[in-house]
């Protein structure tokens, strides 16, 4: 994903939003195993050689919790939020929106049109026309690395960007994004 920190304030502002979101969501949690958290922590304070650790799995379980599973959850839901587009105006108010957050529109759209497959048909700067299926198998970069696709099926393609015939043999193709002139995409319908 692109980078969304405008800044390092902001950087320390996102994080312990996110710190205080999950520790606010694990709450219960940790408030059901409070004495069984204190205990632990009272034992880990008296370790000497003839103490043993009192250990607790269920403390233990809450710890990989807290430290794994809730920031997991919670990088998954919010990725899948903003990626919702009848979000995107609500986010764009706060300036999270993915246009706003998204350095270049090569970054847009395959960030955004990722679930559906589609047609594409490269015009390169000498010309040639490339033509292949962009489909799960298939391959973009994003920032901050240079624009490159990789096709997972290859066609020729004519003028007029009528898919021909799928290129005998071929296992896919890889289009340069700096000798690109211009990216036409249509989309796959289910009897292609």
């Amino acid at each position: 994903m692109p980078s969304t920190f405008v800044s390092d304030a902001h950087s320390v502002l996102t994080f312990l939003f996110f710190s205080t979101l999950i520790h606010v969501l694990a709450s219960p949690v940790t408030i059901c195993l409070s004495s069984q958290i204190v205990a632990f922590s009272s034992s880990l304070k008296s370790i000497d050689a003839n103490n043993q650790v009192f250990w607790d799995w269920a403390v233990f379980a809450w710890v990989i919790f807290v430290l794994f599973v809730m920031p997991i959850v919670v990088a998954w839901f919010v990725s899948w939020l903003w990626k919702k587009n009848r979000l995107q105006w609500i986010l764009g108010k706060f300036g999270l929106s993915l246009v706003q957050k998204t350095p270049k529109a090569w970054d847009w759209f395959f960030l955004t049109h990722n679930k559906e497959g589609y047609w594409v048909v490269a015009e390169m700067d000498d010309g040639a026309l490339v033509g292949g299926e962009f489909g799960g198998e298939s391959f973009s970069s994003l920032s901050p690395h240079k624009e490159d696709l990789y096709l997972e099926s290859a066609y020729y393609v004519d003028e007029n960007h009528i898919f021909l015939g799928l290129i005998p043999n071929n296992a896919g193709v890889w289009i340069n994004g700096d000798k690109v002139k211009a990216l036409f995409f249509y989309s796959v319908s289910k009897g292609d």
